[in-house]
């Protein structure tokens, strides 16, 4: 993932008054603060959409990694407009501006907000919507004395005609695709076991079957099964809950060469660990791995290495292992990353351009 530039922020989102009547009706904060104390978004005495914005000439990035993007004030040739706030006209600036794409605005017509993911700290902005819950509509209760101060503002569930329609008819809210399979990890006869008074004998002597002890047992009788990695079997086969068994998809993409195997998009996630269970990560390879780079360190030798395995084989925990290791020294170990994705998975990981 490569960032822009703050020179190129300026062009593609802007926030500045222009001369297109969409932005001065729809694109318009508020306004709030002092302006306005009364605004629905003001809480504490502040607005919770931090309006007004700070005047700047230029886009630039800010200290927390969010773009501030160019607003310039009424000295730097900055534009402003009129608005009706209580009855009352007042002027107001670029700071009110509710960031926006040109384009999107000329094409639309309507409130388009705009934001760049400038850092990896940003990247919540693409799932920001999909957890939100319901929309919320705001409602002041208004008395009919002209002269009552008082405004009861309440909050309330907002359905639109879309989505009451498209409830009413039944349709589907959500979908989820495709289908995920968690997988157990544990040590041999380390299964979490639930049981009763009367039934904790047997439980202790034939504890339940999982997901891990079903995989080692179909290695053994299943030739297609041997040759999968643990994290490849929801693919090819299903988990019977109720006999603790996998079986065979009977249908999906036949295999070739494998008669009556049959594969589906069905992904396996295995459960988390806590990283104090080291014996559930560290295999042969792995600890190789950890004493090779380790001795590099401790010997000042240093070394170009190369890790490189399969998903879900513990490449993440070992470079995580590693950098605890350093770090508990009190020496300094830098995690960098190709991407901004890849750096969130490790402590203080960053990207190397970001670095």
């Amino acid at each position: 993932m490569k960032w822009m530039t703050s020179y190129q922020l300026k062009f593609l989102i802007q926030s500045l008054i222009p001369v297109y009547d969409i932005v001065t009706t729809q694109m318009v904060h508020g306004p709030c603060g002092a302006l306005n104390p009364l605004s629905p978004c003001m809480a504490d005495g502040k607005c919770t959409k931090r309006y007004p914005r700070p005047l700047v000439a230029e886009t630039v990035t800010g200290n927390d990694g969010y773009p501030v993007y160019r607003r310039r004030s009424k000295e730097d040739n900055g534009r402003t407009i009129k608005v009706k706030v209580q009855n009352q006209e007042i002027e107001i600036g670029n700071e009110f501006i509710v960031p926006y794409c040109p384009l999107l605005s000329r094409i639309f017509e309507t409130h388009a907000n705009v934001e760049s993911c400038h850092s990896a700290k940003s990247i919540k902005y693409l799932c920001k919507y999909v957890t939100k819950g319901s929309d919320m509509a705001v409602f002041g209760i208004a008395s009919e004395n002209a002269n009552d101060e008082i405004s009861n503002f309440q909050m309330g569930r907002y359905v639109s005609t879309n989505e009451a329609l498209w409830r009413l008819l039944s349709f589907q809210i959500h979908e989820r695709y495709p289908t995920v399979v968690h997988l157990a990890v544990h040590l041999e006869n380390g299964q979490r076991v639930y049981f009763t008074e009367a039934n904790a004998a047997q439980r202790a002597e034939r504890p339940p079957s999982t997901t891990l002890t079903s995989f080692f047992a179909m290695c053994e009788a299943d030739p297609f099964a041997a040759t999968l990695m643990y994290v490849e079997m929801p693919k090819y086969y299903t988990w019977n809950q109720s006999t603790k068994k996998f079986q065979r998809r009977k249908q999906g993409t036949p295999v070739p060469d494998w008669p009556q195997v049959f594969s589906t998009d069905a992904l396996g996630r295995m459960y988390t660990v806590h990283p104090r269970n080291d014996e559930c990560f560290i295999c042969d390879c792995s600890k190789q791995v950890y004493e090779t780079l380790m001795q590099a360190v401790d010997n000042n030798t240093g070394g170009l290495f190369f890790l490189d395995a399969p998903g879900g084989t513990g490449k993440t925990f070992v470079i995580s292992l590693i950098l605890a290791t350093i770090r508990s020294r009190c020496d300094i170990a830098l995690a960098l990353a190709s991407s901004g994705i890849a750096a969130t998975l490790l402590d203080g990981g960053r990207t190397a351009f970001c670095a």
